[in-house]
């Protein structure tokens, strides 16, 4: 599935038969398509750069839609956990020393960056002009959403670092670490 552009995840329950729910953007691929991926005799993935095939017998009894069809800010919610954290004196604050910052973070929901967007939090808090980070979950994909204090830093300085090659986090135990930053804004 991961080579077909549209199935976004698949939830199965083993038994006989086995039943399946399958995720997908229906502006890239439909019921019939996903109906014959399944019932392909053989499949091909890539795993660690090698080309893998297995032979297949499965078939499909039928297919029955949901009742309605749910937004991609629904699947999101359904598929990640928001994250949010406010710091560096957030309470201190009133609404009207405030201003955001809303960022698409499509990065994060990339399953090998699920627990880097803690870091990317940890990493963001050094600007001691960021006060919360948020995660939002909304029709046009992921967005991160950053309040600061516009007194003490900018949106071009917040931007930068969340750009830096490298993320300074501070771990739990109170020390610091450099870690790669796979995420770009």
């Amino acid at each position: 599935f991961e080579q077909n552009k549209g199935i976004l995840a698949l939830q199965t329950v083993f038994g006989e038969p086995v039943h399946a729910l399958i995720y997908f953007d229906n502006r890239y691929i439909n019921t019939e398509k996903i109906k014959s991926l399944i019932e392909e005799k053989r499949v091909t993935w890539t795993y660690d750069g090698e080309t893998m095939a297995a032979e297949t017998d499965f078939k499909v009894a039928n297919i029955a839609r949901k009742a309605e069809d749910i937004s991609l800010s629904a699947y999101l919610s359904l598929m990640y956990e928001p994250v949010e954290m406010s710091f560096n004196g957030y309470d201190q604050y009133s609404p009207a020393q405030l201003d955001s910052l809303d960022l698409k973070f499509s990065s994060a929901a990339n399953p090998a960056n699920t627990e880097l967007t803690w870091y990317l939090l940890s990493h963001a808090s050094n600007d001691k002009g960021v006060v919360k980070f948020s995660t939002l979950f909304k029709d046009n994909g992921i967005m991160l959403r950053l309040i600061f204090v516009p007194t003490l830093t900018t949106r071009e300085k917040i931007v930068a670092l969340l750009n830096q090659p490298e993320m300074k986090v501070f771990m739990s135990d109170g020390t610091e670490q450099k870690i790669e930053n796979p995420f770009r804004f």
